[in-house]
C-alpha cells in the first residue's frame, strides 16, 4: 500500500493538478491494467474450483463461490462490504479495495491540489475512525498506507528542493534504518499495542526515502528490474490459481503434494514467475495497449 501510494503520487500528481490527464484517461489506464487479468483468472478459478468441488465436496480455501459472489467479482466490488467472505481468486480483495482509494486519490488531487496538509488530514481522519469505532473495515487501512506513501513522496520532494536529501543519501542513514527492526526485536516493542500497525506504516516510508539515491545500474540490470516490476501484478493474481491447479492435478494423478520439500517451494515460486512473465508480455500488455487505443 505504501509503495503504491508513492508510485501514484510520483506518476499522476503533477498530471492531475496541471490537467494533463482527465478522469476518463486516468480510470481507463487503471481499468486496462487491472481488469483483463482479473477477469481471466476469475474464469480460471471458477473452472478449477468446480473440478475441485466435484472431487472433494468442498471448495479449495475460499468457500463463497456462488453466483452472487461471482457477480461481485465481475463488477470488481468483491470486498466493498457486500460480500459474505472471500471468494474465487481471493487475493483480488486488495485490488478491489484499491479501486476506491484510486477514486479518492483522483478526486482529492483534482479538487484540493497537492498538499501535505491534505495527506495528513486524510491519514489522521482514518486513524481516528479506526480508533473511535474499533472498525475492522480494511478500506481505512488501505487509505492510511496509500497516503503514507504519498506523504513520503511529498517529503522527498521537499527535502530535494531544500537540498536536504543529501542527509538521506548516506550510509549512516541507511544503516540506522536497517537497525530499527533489531531494536524493536531486542526491546520487544512488538508487544506494545498497535505496534505492528505503526511499524508497517513508518518503516516502509523511511525505507522509501532511500529511493531518492541514484544508483548507477547497467542497462541490463535496469531492464531486469523493469521486467520484475511488470510481473508483480501477475504473480499476485496467478499464485492462487496455480495452487488450485496443482491441487487438482494431485487428485486426478493420485500423488501427494510435497509441500514441505525445498525443491517444491522453488518449483512453485519459479512457476508462478514464469507464468507471470508470459502473462504480462503475451496477454496483459497487448490487451492493455488495445484498450487504451480504442476511440471512445
Amino acid at each position: 500500500g505504501v509503495l503504491v501510494g508513492l508510485f501514484f503520487f510520483y506518476k499522476y500528481e503533477e498530471l492531475i493538478t496541471k490537467d494533463l490527464i482527465n478522469s476518463k484517461k486516468f480510470f481507463l489506464n487503471r481499468f486496462s491494467r487491472l481488469y483483463p487479468l482479473h477477469f481471466i483468472t476469475l474464469l480460471i478459478v471458477l473452472i478449477l474450483q468446480y473440478l475441485y468441488q466435484g472431487q472433494n465436496g468442498n471448495y479449495f480455501v475460499y468457500e463463497n463461490n456462488d453466483i452472487y459472489h461471482f457477480f461481485l467479482q465481475v463488477l470488481f466490488i468483491s470486498n466493498w462490504g457486500f460480500e459474505n467472505g472471500y471468494s474465487f481468486n481471493g487475493p483480488i480483495w486488495s485490488v478491489s479495495i484499491e479501486l476506491v482509494v484510486y477514486l479518492i486519490f483522483y478526486s482529492f488531487i483534482k479538487f484540493f491540489g497537492k498538499s501535505i496538509k491534505i495527506n495528513l488530514i486524510i491519514i489522521i481522519s482514518c486513524m481516528l475512525c479506526k480508533l473511535l469505532t474499533n472498525t475492522t473495515y480494511i478500506l481505512f487501512d488501505c487509505i492510511i498506507f496509500f497516503y503514507s506513501g504519498g506523504l513520503t513522496f511529498i517529503i522527498s520532494n521537499y527535502l530535494t528542493k531544500k537540498n536536504l536529501i543529501k542527509y538521506i543519501n548516506t550510509k549512516k542513514y541507511i544503516i540506522s534504518i536497517l537497525v530499527i527492526p533489531l531494536i524493536c526485536w531486542y526491546f520487544k516493542l512488538y508487544e506494545v499495542k498497535y505496534f505492528y500497525f505503526i511499524f508497517f506504516i513508518t518503516f516502509p516510508c523511511l525505507l522509501l526515502l532511500t529511493s531518492t539515491i541514484e544508483f548507477n545500474f547497467s542497462d541490463k540490470i535496469l531492464k531486469f528490474i523493469r521486467v520484475l516490476g511488470n510481473m508483480t501484478y501477475g504473480s499476485y493474481l496467478l499464485h492462487f490459481p496455480f495452487q488450485l491447479l496443482v491441487s487438482n492435478l494431485s487428485i486426478y494423478l493420485n500423488f501427494d503434494i510435497p509441500i514441505y520439500e525445498n525443491w517444491f517451494f522453488i518449483f512453485y515460486i519459479s512457476s508462478v514467475f514464469i507464468f507471470s512473465y508470459f502473462s504480462y508480455y503475451k496477454f496483459e500488455l497487448p490487451i492493455q495497449n488495445f484498450i487504451r487505443h480504442i476511440k471512445y
